[in-house]
């Protein structure tokens, strides 16, 4: 039978020739229910047919609405992630709203005669189109069949709750519409043929058959509702909604399941990322969200996630293009992705093989995907709702009733961004072959770098140093030849973090800070500018590792300064007793103390570094040993916020250090020497060589930089490192998760690494280093210049078992660099060996690259 076609004719031929109550009079509010006209509650079985949606086009509606319904046609029911929708004539109290006042019930598979069985629903009122939305937390059971109501009526019992019926704003009555009043009625309409339209008498008698059918398939609901406490005279209105069997892709914000990343979660007007907070979440969560929400989009290495409501048959998702990416300004694909599909067949990620460019748009689609049932899966309403040809506003009203014009503002632009790519593929890939599109923005890293970067000009740092020993190597007991002079200080530097929790203070605050620094000058003429070499020194040691290539530099005619990076050397934090001298007690402050008074660390004489915790020569007479903790807290996996923010902390010194290098006058501090601003080079070791590559994105001054055993993708290069890899697995395994690829909660804590260390990861900031010719405001002048590419030096050992080689090559891929050219691998050559001269001859033909390579020589 079909239904809707009938019901809608007959209705529209009957309302106004029969004898029924209108109820328009203002002192009370009506359910809408028009099916003439589409005004029905949505979704409805009123458009199953013979078990199909078959919503016929209505012309009172927009094209927008029309195409939306046609969208939904063929389905055997509606989406498991429908959110109910019924409007009324006029405002309501949303005071009123209860599950006393709106009634659901679970009626069961179709035709199984289950028991109706009160369901779980979240009520919310919508003034802006005097709507009841009713929308499942977990989503509708696929195939059940689903009973709403609203109460309406008056008050009959003074002892009855405010909220037991329905109300209109100012306390009306909810009342039926003349439709509905008709068709609950309780009585046989046939009996009443002669009140209905027609010519003859048989006219009247067929068009009262058909609306009896009507009335007789809604009888039986009523008397559900009559036995759940809604007796017939106050049901306002009811309807049943059946869900489909097949499969969708969930694009559900109802229970926070949407695909990912995901430009819902940006602010429209700030552009900021706005993941929802709770309260009761573990602080550290909360800590995470706000991290993330301080960024204006998604990361660029990370996995995009999607969930599906059955299992997936398994396919060759990528090689058949079931899954593609697109620019959503230039509509390029970006083909190499790996599509996996999680062991439960309902979540599927998909990964680019290289990082996604920066503060750029993206698009994806899913689509011609089946589940294990060859059901073939489709989108749910959101989804359809973005791949709309129509506009969803126009003239400033939304285009679609049941979406209130906030909603809809906020969803244009999301299909806007999406229509180009859509109609593009429009020809091999309909719209109604597509079970997920949904668009993100990846964040913008350089512009924060660069923010970073500038730190030292905007703030305007002093241009002084403290020398605090100048020592000839002799003096030093330091095995330095070419080495004329030693020189121990301080300078100064911005400090964004906050002592306590280590992470970037909160509105950019910081202060001035005072750290320490090593330097060599060489033996050369003191009237000769000397070219000057940046070391960053590896994790876990601190400024003085750069003593161990500062004889090979001063051979070569370079000086070399190096800095503690934060949370090394001097600048250590504690975390336990046992980092402080004896007696001494960390503090909250991180700071070790004992009777009240700043204590010292405990500390070692000599540097550990390395795959085997190598100790290097004692320091002899340099002073002090290494703390303890040097650089324990700084790759700190469950503050991953504060991470990042170490390694943000460390651009800003190198950047004060550069500045300090090229702008003071060092012929005093020296004792004579001066150094060439146009000769600044760069070496770093490990998370030197990190960190380097960072700044070769950003710094136009360094000409050269060699970056030794760095690496790049850095959640993998945790994940790979046979020794740091090991710490963070065993982390996760003591916090319940089991660090494998498909686990849910892993999977979750990876993207999250990826999103949030994304601003530092090597492989997003090293291809500018290597990049044609850019321009760029300088720091110092404000003069519009252009950056030239820098020369770079990756060097690898191919024993790292610290930075995994697959780390070393990611980040040669991503800086485009010639390998023959410009990557040196090294057999025999564990991860210290540029700075371990026990690792012959690795060590010594590592220094002899590193020299030939700041001399510019091939």
């Amino acid at each position: 039978m079909r239904r809707p076609v009938v019901f809608a004719a007959a209705l529209a031929l009957v309302l106004g020739c029969v004898d029924i109550p209108t109820e328009t009079r203002p002192e009370v509010i009506v359910a809408l229910f028009d099916p003439s006209k589409g005004e029905v509650p949505e979704p409805n079985d009123l458009a199953l047919v013979d078990g199909k949606v078959a919503i016929p086009v209505y012309d009172n509606l927009s094209s927008t609405e029309n195409e939306l319904k046609q969208s939904l046609n063929g389905r055997d029911g509606f989406s498991l992630g429908s959110s109910m929708t019924v409007r009324f004539s006029g405002a309501l109290s949303g005071a009123t709203l209860s599950t006393d006042s709106v009634l659901a019930l679970d009626l069961g598979l179709l035709g199984e005669g289950a028991a109706p069985q009160r369901a779980e629903f979240h009520l919310r009122y919508d003034d802006c189109n005097h709507s009841i939305e009713i929308a499942s937390p977990t989503g509708l059971s696929p195939g059940h069949t689903y009973l709403f109501a609203v109460r309406g009526g008056e008050k009959t019992d003074p002892a009855e709750p405010d909220a037991f019926r329905v109300k209109g704003k100012n306390g009306e009555p909810v009342v039926p519409s003349p439709a509905f009043h008709f068709l609950k009625a309780g009585k046989d309409l046939r009996e009443h043929a002669y009140a209905f339209p027609g010519a003859t008498l048989a006219e009247r008698a067929a068009l009262a058959e058909q609306l009896e059918a009507v009335r007789q398939r809604y009888e039986p609901l009523i008397q559900i509702l009559e036995a759940n406490g809604l007796p017939r005279r106050d049901v306002a209105i009811l309807w049943t909604v059946t869900a489909q069997t097949g499969g969708e892709a969930l694009a559900d914000p109802e229970r926070q399941a949407i695909p990912m990343p995901n430009d819902l979660l940006r602010n429209a007007t700030t552009g900021k990322v706005e993941l929802p907070i709770d309260p009761a979440e573990p602080e550290v969560q909360q800590e995470l969200k706000r991290g993330l929400n301080d960024l204006d989009g998604f990361s660029t290495t990370g996995a995009f996630t999607v969930e599906f409501t059955r299992p997936l048959k398994f396919d060759d998702f990528a090689q058949k293009r079931l899954v593609r990416l697109y620019r959503a300004d230039t509509l390029e694909e970006k083909t190499d992705l790996t599509v996996n599909l999680w062991p439960d067949g309902v979540r599927m990620s998909i990964e680019p093989q290289t990082p996604l460019l920066p503060d750029t748009h993206y698009v994806v689609v899913v689509a011609q995907l089946r589940d294990t049932a060859t059901n073939t899966v489709t989108g749910m309403p959101l989804t359809q709702l973005l791949k709309l040809k129509h506009p969803l506003v126009a003239d400033g009203q939304s285009q679609i009733a049941s979406v209130c014009l906030e909603t809809a503002q906020k969803l244009e632009p999301l299909r806007q961004q999406i229509q180009p790519v859509l109609d593009h593929i429009e020809g091999e890939l309909p719209r109604d072959q597509i079970a997920a599109v949904w668009t993100f923005k990846t964040q913008d890293i350089l512009s924060r770098i660069q923010a970073l970067y500038e730190t030292p000009y905007v703030k305007d740092l002093p241009l002084e140093v403290t020398i605090e020993k100048d020592q000839t190597p002799i003096e030093a007991l330091m095995p330095l030849f070419q080495v004329k002079k030693i020189l121990q200080g301080k300078m100064t530097t911005w400090d964004y973090l906050d002592p306590v929790t280590t992470a970037f203070r909160p509105n950019g605050q910081g202060e001035l800070r005072q750290i320490d620094f090593v330097m060599t000058i060489p033996n050369v003429p003191k009237s000769k500018k000397v070219p000057v070499v940046v070391f960053g020194h590896g994790l876990l040691t601190e400024r003085r590792l750069g003593l161990f290539i500062a004889d090979k530099l001063a051979e070569s005619g370079f000086a070399m300064m190096a800095i503690d990076f934060p949370l090394h050397g001097e600048r250590s934090v504690c975390s336990a007793d046992s980092d402080c001298e004896g007696g001494a007690v960390c503090a909250a402050d991180r700071t070790c103390r004992k009777g009240g008074q700043k204590a010292d660390f405990a500390r070692i004489s000599a540097i550990k570094f390395g795959d085997t915790s190598i100790n290097f020569p004692s320091f002899g007479g340099w002073g002090k040993g290494t703390p303890i903790c040097t650089g324990a807290k700084y790759v700190d996996l469950e503050h991953m916020v504060a991470a990042r923010d170490h390694l943000r902390q460390t651009l800003v010194d190198i950047s004060a250090q550069v500045r300090l290098l090229r702008k003071m006058d060092w012929t005093g501090a020296t004792g004579g020497w001066s150094f060439d601003p146009e000769k600044v080079y760069y070496v770093g070791i490990s998370l030197g060589g990190i960190t380097g590559a960072d700044m070769s994105a950003v710094d136009p001054h360094f000409k050269r930089m060699l970056l030794n055993v760095g690496g790049g993708g850095i959640i993998e290069l945790l994940e790979d490192s046979a020794t740091l890899g090991a710490v963070m697995k065993q982390g996760l395994k003591d916090k319940g998760i089991t660090p494998e690829r498909g686990v849910p909660e892993y999977e979750t804590f990876r993207n999250a690494g990826h999103w949030i260390v994304d601003e530092v990861d090597p492989v997003n900031l090293i291809p500018y280093g290597n990049a044609a010719p850019r321009p760029y405001v300088d720091a110092e002048t404000g003069e519009e210049k252009v950056m030239a590419p820098k020369a770079l030096r990756l060097q690898m050992a191919n024993g790292d078992a610290v930075v995994p080689n697959s780390a070393t090559l990611r980040m040669l891929k991503a800086s485009r660099l010639d390998k023959d050219t410009h990557f040196r691998a090294f057999d025999l050559a564990t991860h210290a060996f540029l700075a371990d001269p026990a690792e012959v001859p690795a060590h010594y033909q590592g220094l002899d690259d590193m020299a030939a390579f700041l001399k510019g020589e091939p």
